[in-house]
């Protein structure tokens, strides 16, 4: 049986100019069209965390049942270390898995993973663009939602990162814009369809409700 690894990444529990938006919303879309899905279509699923203590935090390892659970602390951290350390966390078992799915918590999905197109496609690790075609060929800024990570590619892509990102603390757009390094490198990547997902929970829709 193929076997895929999914990490969630990130804070479990957000606020958003100072509003508290509620992570947990988001776990029986995220089951449903992500978990369940790869299930449905003959994949092993694996859960991982990469994120931080919280009183929410029981509720998401009840929920998804995670094989590991790796935690950061706040202080000193950021949206940059806490992606160096996931990338260092899950080193030990990439090559386990043909593909290793990496979410934040707060995301929901309008399709199921098994309606989401070419995201098996060899050799990839792939963002989605954000907000149109033009606006990314003027700044290239893509959406930090969601990875797919190659095993392949994997070493090569960690190298990359660790090597670019070595001396940029406390600035919080660092993965929005790793296709401008991906560029120049071999490492293939492409985009997912932006009609795949929902917003996050700093945009609450009727999405919440999805499934």
């Amino acid at each position: 049986m193929k076997r895929i690894l999914v990490v969630f990444r990130g804070e479990n529990k957000r606020f958003c100019n100072n509003t508290f938006n509620d992570t947990r919303y988001c776990i029986p879309n995220n089951k449903f069209r992500l978990i369940d899905g790869l299930k449905r279509i003959g994949y092993e699923v694996d859960v991982m965390f990469v994120t931080y203590t919280s009183e929410h935090l029981q509720d998401f390892v009840n929920a998804y049942q995670p094989k590991k659970v790796f935690l950061m602390d706040y202080e000193g951290s950021s949206q940059h270390l806490n992606f160096k350390f996931l990338l260092e966390s899950i080193e030990p078992f990439v090559n386990d898995y043909e593909r290793i799915l990496v979410f934040r918590f707060d995301f929901l999905f309008k399709k199921n993973i098994e309606e989401w197109g070419d995201w098996e496609k060899e050799g990839i690790m792939f963002p989605w663009k954000d907000v149109s075609e033009d606006i990314y060929n003027e700044r290239k800024y893509t959406m930090d939602g969601f990875f797919c990570l190659d095993p392949k590619w994997f070493l090569k892509f960690k190298q990359m990162y660790e090597s670019v990102y070595k001396n940029w603390l406390g600035v919080t757009n660092g993965l929005h814009f790793l296709t401008t390094e991906l560029d120049k490198t071999d490492i293939p990547f492409y985009f997912m369809e932006q009609e795949c997902y929902e917003s996050n929970t700093s945009l609450p829709t009727l999405g919440h409700k999805n499934p």
